[in-house]
């Protein structure tokens, strides 16, 4: 933008601008931090990028964690140096409801103790990834399992105009049939797969965040069963292209990085 006005500054000048807005914005951050705990449900995934540090000779890789809510709520980002727990603890410090989220282990804690308030819900687009990973080395027996995901997707696509509780009567009405073939069939077929091949990891991934996965099919909270609703993916252009700026200009060096937007009201509701 400056150099279209023929006025050249430096990247490590620009780094310092933004720097120096992020640590002014602090205050409006922490308002919109509270008008998203407000939401019955949260949804992250957090995605790696490359920054820069100057006391290494090289790039590590920093996180940046989108975490959205329902309609008319901001999403939040978050920038963590690794991807220890304690990034997402810090950030949902206070906040009581339901996460969706993949099944990473440092979640877990937080699910553990029922006085903590959080309520996991599994995303499907997560299980279905890794499903399709192994179709290639067992097509025969992850063909099926697709299948049926996809079922699911189709009873999806009628449930998103409708309102909360009409989609819960027709994710009980379609989808909880289709949920029920489905368990049924990975635990046949697991006894039947390696349990280190591709196959065997995407069977016992989906078998034991079954509870998590299944969550939607038993209130009417959600809008969408993946953490990767339609719309939401310009959450991670977003962050993609922050993650961008902090590893041109060095700014991620500092420990924490934080930054706020409105998007199309297609999350869960």
């Amino acid at each position: 933008m400056f150099e279209r006005h023929g006025v050249d500054l430096s990247r490590k000048t620009m780094g310092g601008w933004l720097a120096q807005c992020a640590y002014l914005l602090q205050p409006l951050y922490g308002s919109l931090k509270e008008v998203l705990f407000q939401s019955k449900v949260i949804g992250t995934d957090d995605t790696s990028v490359k920054v820069l540090d100057i006391k290494l000779p090289f790039a590590r890789t920093g996180r940046i964690w989108p975490y959205y809510g329902t309609k008319a709520i901001p999403c939040l980002y978050d920038y963590t140096t690794t991807r220890e727990r304690t990034g997402p603890e810090a950030f949902l410090k206070g906040y009581r409801g339901y996460l969706q989220a993949d099944a990473y282990s440092g979640y877990h804690a937080f699910f553990k103790n029922p006085a903590r308030g959080l309520i996991e819900v599994g995303c499907w687009a997560h299980a279905r990834h890794h499903l399709y990973k192994a179709l290639q080395s067992d097509q025969a027996r992850m063909g099926p399992a697709l299948l049926l995901i996809a079922q699911l997707c189709r009873v999806e696509q009628q449930a998103r105009p409708m309102a909360p509780k009409d989609r819960l009567q027709l994710r009980q009405r379609q989808s909880r049939p289709i949920l029920d073939k489905l368990h049924d069939y990975l635990a046949e077929i697991q006894v039947e797969v390696l349990p280190k091949s591709p196959e065997g990891r995407a069977v016992r991934y989906t078998l034991k965040n079954w509870t998590a996965l299944t969550a939607t099919v038993k209130t009417e909270t959600w809008r969408s069963i993946t953490t990767q609703p339609k719309g939401r993916s310009a959450a991670w252009r977003s962050a993609a292209a922050i993650g961008c700026s902090l590893a041109a200009t060095g700014v991620a060096k500092r420990r924490r990085f934080c930054g706020a937007s409105w998007l199309p009201a297609s999350g869960p509701e």
